[in-house]
C-alpha cells in the first residue's frame, strides 16, 4: 500500500496526471456540444476542482515551489478577483426584465450601479462554470506542467481535434439530423458536436494551426517522415471540417492556412530545385491546391462558394449590411455600459436586458438564434462584467501576450500564435469565446506556448 501511494505521489506521475486532467477538461467541453448547454456544464467545474486537488498529491518541497510560483503569477490575482466578481454577481441575481400589457419593458427590481449584480442566477452560474475551469487550466499549465507534460498535452489535443473533425465530416456526409445521432438540435446547420457552426469553425482552425505547427517543427528538426505525415493528416482533417461548417470566417482562416502551407512548400521546392525532395514538395503543393479548391467550391454543394461570390459589398444582405447590424447591437451594449459601467449586468445580461433598449416592434428582427447578443465578444464582455471585469481579463491577456512575445521564435510559436490571433480577431465580429470548449483550448495553448519555447522544443 505504501509503495502504491509513493508511486502516485511521485512528482513526474502527478504532473503527467495533471496533463491528462487538463486534456480531459478540454475534450469533455468539445464533445459535450461545445460546453454551451448549462445542463452539461457542471462536470467542467468538478474536473477543475479535481485538477486543483490533485496538486496536493505532491510532496512538501515541490508543492512549496509551486505555491511560490503561483503567488508570483499575476494571472492568479487577476483571475481570483474576476472569479470573486462572478460570485458576487451570482449572489446578487434576479433582476429580470418584465413586459407589461402595453409592451413596456422594465426591471421588477432596480439594481445599484455600484454593486455587482446579474439579471438571472442561471446566467451567472454559467459564467462560473466557464471561467473557473479556464483559470484553473491557466494556472496549472503556466506554473506546474513541465515541457514533457506540455508536449504530451499538445499531442493529445491535436489527436482529439482530428478525431472530432473526422466525426463531423462523416456526420456531414451521412446527413444526420442529430448531434452524434443522439441529441436533437434547434439549428439545422450544426456541425460535429457544435450547434453553432461558427463555434465549430473557430475550434477546428485553431486545432489545424496546432497540427501545422507540430508538422512544421518536426520537418525542421528532421524527425521521421511518418511524424510529419501524421501531423499533416491531422491538419488536413481539421481544415476540411472547418470548410464544411460553411462558416465564412472559418473558410477565410482555413484558406489562409492552406496558402501559407502552399508558399512554404513552393519555397522548399525551389530550394531543392530537382530530385526526389523537390518532386515530393511539388506533389504536396498539388494536393494542397486540390484540397483547397475542392473544399471551397464543393462544400455544401457549392453553397460556400456561392455565398462568398454572391456577397455584395452594399445592400441589406451584404458585407456592409452585416457589419451595420453588428453596429446596432453594439449601440445597445453601449447603452448598457453607460448605465452599469463598473460591474456590468452579469452573464448573458445583454440578452436579458435587450427588451429595455430595443423597441418592441423591432425586437424580433434583433434576435439571432433566439438571443439578442452583441456578436462582438470584447464589447459584450465589457457590458456584462464592466470595467472591473474587463481590467481583470486585460491583465490576464497582457501577461499571456508578454510571455509569447518574450519566447524563443520557432515554427510552433508562429503557427499556434497565428491560430490564437485568428480566434481573437474573429471575436470582434462574433462570439467564439462564448463557447467553453474554445475558451479552454485557447487558454491552454496560450499558456503553454512560452513554456514550450523556453528551450529546444521537439515535436517528438
Amino acid at each position: 500500500m505504501l509503495k502504491f501511494s509513493s508511486h502516485w505521489r511521485n512528482e513526474a506521475s502527478v504532473r503527467r496526471g495533471l496533463a491528462y486532467g487538463v486534456f480531459l477538461l478540454c475534450a469533455y467541453a468539445a464533445w459535450m456540444r461545445g460546453g454551451v448547454y448549462p445542463q452539461l456544464q457542471w462536470p467542467l467545474a468538478i474536473f477543475a476542482i479535481l485538477l486543483c486537488g490533485a496538486v496536493l498529491l505532491l510532496h512538501a518541497e515541490p508543492l512549496r515551489k509551486i505555491r511560490s510560483r503561483v503567488l508570483r503569477d499575476p494571472v492568479f490575482y487577476s483571475g481570483t478577483l474576476f472569479l470573486l466578481l462572478l460570485f458576487s454577481q451570482w449572489i446578487n441575481s434576479g433582476y429580470a426584465v418584465a413586459l407589461d400589457d402595453s409592451g413596456f419593458a422594465a426591471m421588477e427590481r432596480v439594481p445599484s450601479k455600484w454593486v455587482p449584480w446579474s439579471v438571472d442566477r442561471a446566467g451567472a452560474t454559467e459564467m462560473l462554470n466557464w471561467f473557473f475551469p479556464a483559470f484553473a487550466v491557466l494556472l496549472v499549465v503556466r506554473n506546474i506542467l513541465k515541457r514533457p507534460e506540455l508536449k504530451l498535452l499538445l499531442h493529445l489535443l491535436v489527436w482529439n481535434g482530428a478525431v472530432l473533425a473526422c466525426v463531423g465530416i462523416f456526420q456531414y456526409m451521412l446527413g444526420l439530423d442529430k448531434v452524434l445521432g443522439i441529441w436533437e438540435v434547434p439549428r439545422s446547420d450544426f456541425f460535429a458536436t457544435f450547434d453553432y457552426p461558427n463555434h465549430a469553425a473557430a475550434w477546428l482552425y485553431l486545432h489545424a494551426a496546432l497540427a501545422a505547427g507540430l508538422a512544421h517543427d518536426a520537418e525542421i528538426k528532421r524527425k521521421p517522415r511518418v511524424r510529419v505525415a501524421v501531423w499533416g493528416a491531422c491538419f488536413l482533417c481539421c481544415i476540411a471540417a472547418s470548410f464544411l461548417t460553411l462558416s465564412r470566417v472559418g473558410a477565410v482562416v482555413s484558406f489562409t492556412q492552406l496558402l501559407v502551407v502552399f508558399f512554404m512548400l513552393l519555397r522548399r521546392a525551389r530550394t531543392y530545385s530537382s530530385g526526389t525532395k523537390a518532386l515530393n514538395a511539388y506533389l504536396a503543393m498539388t494536393i494542397i491546391i486540390l484540397v483547397g479548391a475542392t473544399l471551397f467550391f464543393g462544400a455544401g454543394g457549392g453553397a460556400l462558394a456561392r455565398e462568398v461570390a454572391g456577397k455584395s459589398m452594399l445592400g441589406e444582405r451584404s458585407v456592409v449590411g452585416d457589419l451595420s447590424t453588428r453596429a446596432e447591437h453594439i449601440a445597445v451594449a453601449r447603452n448598457i455600459i453607460g448605465d452599469y459601467p463598473l460591474f456590468g449586468c452579469g452573464g448573458w445580461g445583454c440578452d436579458g436586458l435587450a427588451n429595455q433598449y430595443i423597441p418592441k416592434d423591432e425586437l424580433r428582427s434583433w434576435m439571432v438564434g433566439g438571443r439578442a447578443n452583441v456578436h462582438c465578444d470584447p464589447i459584450q464582455f465589457l457590458a456584462e462584467f464592466g470595467v472591473v471585469g474587463s481590467l481583470c481579463m486585460a491583465v490576464v491577456v497582457a501577461v499571456l501576450v508578454q510571455g509569447v512575445v518574450a519566447a524563443r521564435r520557432g515554427a510552433l510559436l508562429y503557427w499556434v500564435g497565428g491560430g490564437l490571433a485568428a480566434v481573437f480577431v474573429h471575436s470582434f465580429v462574433d462570439l467564439p469565446f462564448r463557447c467553453p470548449s474554445i475558451l479552454l483550448v485557447w487558454c491552454c495553448l496560450f499558456a503553454a506556448l512560452p513554456r514550450l519555447m523556453q528551450g529546444h522544443f521537439s515535436a517528438e
